[in-house]
């Protein structure tokens, strides 16, 4: 086994342990290194994959928003998506114009050094919040119910 599957391994080992120790249901897919959850949000499920990349070396999260996009506002998301990430810190939101679907991701290498539980905790914790604190802002100007300035306030 190379060096890299075996720090690979280990970190997904962490993050079980981790999401263990958090009390959280998951479901593991060792074979692909892959983690899924889910938990109820104030507004929205919330379905997550925790990914251990082995190539890259790198610990991820993602989650699809739960509503499916209007391509006619393609332009309007697009610059709310831009405005959104211009303010955060870690992870951002992606969607391709022209795409049904908006991701929130979040990538931390792992390279030469395990992340420890209290970051991998903060890491989900701020991923989640992160994604509880636009996805209802997002299904908004999807939906026509507030324009791009108010989406901006």
């Amino acid at each position: 086994m190379s060096e890299n599957m075996e720090m690979a391994k280990s970190m997904y080992e962490r993050v079980a342990t981790t999401l263990d120790n958090m009390e959280l249901n998951y479901q593991r897919h060792d074979e692909d290194m892959v983690i899924t959850l889910g938990m109820r949000g104030e507004d929205m499920d919330h379905d997550m994959l925790l990914i251990i990349r082995e190539k890259n070396a790198a610990f991820s999260f993602l989650e699809r928003l739960p509503f499916h996009l209007d391509p006619q506002k393609a332009d309007e998301i697009a610059k709310a998506v831009c405005n959104v990430n211009n303010h955060l810190v870690l992870g951002g939101f992606t969607y391709e114009a022209g795409s049904d679907t908006m991701n929130f991701e979040l990538s931390i290498p792992y390279n030469g050094s395990l992340i420890g539980e209290e970051t991998i905790r903060r890491i989900l914790v701020n991923a989640v919040k992160t994604v509880e604190a636009y996805d209802d802002k997002f299904l908004a100007l999807n939906k026509g119910y507030i324009s791009s300035e108010e989406f901006k306030k």
